[in-house]
């Protein structure tokens, strides 16, 4: 047994920050991101964690994978690049060639509940019409990789 030097009450403890979000939408950007191999060695996904930055969920991750090349499954793919494309017209961007060129970008995510996980079923632009990096210079130019101060923080 081993003395914790002080009482826990469980009414004084944080909620589950690992319990899925309510479904709604909610201001986010990409925190993080990486490309993962899938355990088979072929093919690979692109790892997203999005952050809530703002209203009473500030703070809290959702995460999404996209298959970005997938060796069995072209409608994978097509669905990858279909959300890369929505996330892109969500935050102004033309091109990119990074995936660090998406994070601190605020947008507008749709999130629902799938069984014990969210799932982000719709990406725009946080004002909630479609942007371009001259329509909002918080964004920083088109091919940003960072740096600037976010607009949230």
């Amino acid at each position: 047994m081993a003395n914790l030097g002080q009482q826990f009450n469980r009414a004084d403890m944080p909620a589950d920050e690992f319990s899925p979000l309510p479904k709604g939408d909610y201001t986010a950007i990409i925190s993080s991101s990486e490309m993962v191999a899938y355990k088979s060695g072929n093919g690979q996904y692109l790892k997203l964690t999005y952050e809530i930055v703002d209203g009473d969920k500030k703070g809290r991750k959702v995460f999404d994978n996209m298959n970005i090349s997938h060796p069995t499954s072209q409608k994978a793919v097509e669905i990858a690049w279909s959300q890369m494309g929505k996330i892109m017209d969500a935050v102004g961007l033309v091109n990119i060639q990074d995936s660090n060129e998406l994070h601190n970008k605020p947008m507008s995510i749709h999130v629902d509940i799938d069984g014990e996980y969210n799932r982000i079923k719709k990406w725009s632009s946080a004002s909630g019409a479609p942007q371009t990096p001259s329509e909002n210079p918080a964004m920083g130019q088109a091919n940003n990789t960072g740096g600037d101060t976010p607009p949230w923080g």
